[in-house]
């Protein structure tokens, strides 16, 4: 009721309609339910990521079972599907289709993650049967659900200001850049000083960047503008 409530106080103010806004306030339900228990252990596992002065190669991640990580993957897709569609409603999305656009975002955020998994499993796999990495591939696919849910927690901010504060699409679109840069240093940094150890590797982790990072990332970028 009080759910209900606030869509019918604010519903006329807010740049969203009734459905958008229950989907945004049944994401963070669900970040609150799945995030907030392991709070610390995503705290830790975030400023893992950042230590530069003293190199950390450990790959830390929360341990959880297997229907906690699918809760956090359908919270991480429904932010980056709220994300999108902040970013691309005003005056874009015919009236009545606000939810297939949003449902066509989710797919898309879904299946970028799952290409991100079969790729490090492939790659990660071939590399570890060689004996250039040390660290077994599901290590590392733990290491990216949380980091893809880290991804969910952030974006969620941007289609929050832009909902109830009315930020405007170019300011969210900045913030999302800011976010996916940040992100990627510490992805970056985890992949030089976890697996690829070897000063020798170069222009290995060059064509591992290009491959499993940067290549999904444009193609997710040329997606989203189209």
């Amino acid at each position: 009721m009080l759910t209900v409530s606030l869509l019918q106080i604010f519903s006329e103010e807010l740049a969203a309609d009734d459905l958008i806004l229950l989907t945004f306030i049944v994401t963070v339900l669900l970040m609150i339910i799945t995030v907030e228990p392991l709070r610390r252990d995503f705290q830790d596992s975030l400023s893992s990521m950042y230590r530069f002065k003293s190199a950390d190669n450990e790959i830390r991640y929360p341990a959880s079972g297997f229907f906690h990580k699918v809760l956090l993957i359908l919270q991480s897709c429904l932010s980056f599907a709220l994300m999108c569609f902040s970013l691309t409603a005003a005056g874009n999305i015919p009236v009545g289709k606000e939810m297939l656009h949003l449902l066509k975002f989710f797919i898309f955020a879904l299946l970028f993650y799952l290409l991100k998994i079969i790729l490090y499993s492939t790659v990660n796999g071939i590399l570890y049967k060689k004996g250039a990495f040390t660290v077994k591939p599901s290590r590392w696919n733990g290491f990216f659900t949380m980091v893809f849910a880290i991804f969910g927690a952030l974006f969620l901010v941007i289609p929050l200001l832009i909902f109830f504060f009315r930020l405007p699409g170019l300011f969210g679109l900045a913030l999302a850049v800011l976010i996916v840069v940040f992100m990627e240093v510490g992805v970056i940094y985890k992949l030089k000083s976890a697996l690829f150890k070897n000063e020798h590797t170069g222009l290995s982790f060059f064509f591992y960047l290009c491959a499993l990072e940067f290549s999904p990332l444009a193609l997710a970028g040329l997606m989203f503008t189209k």
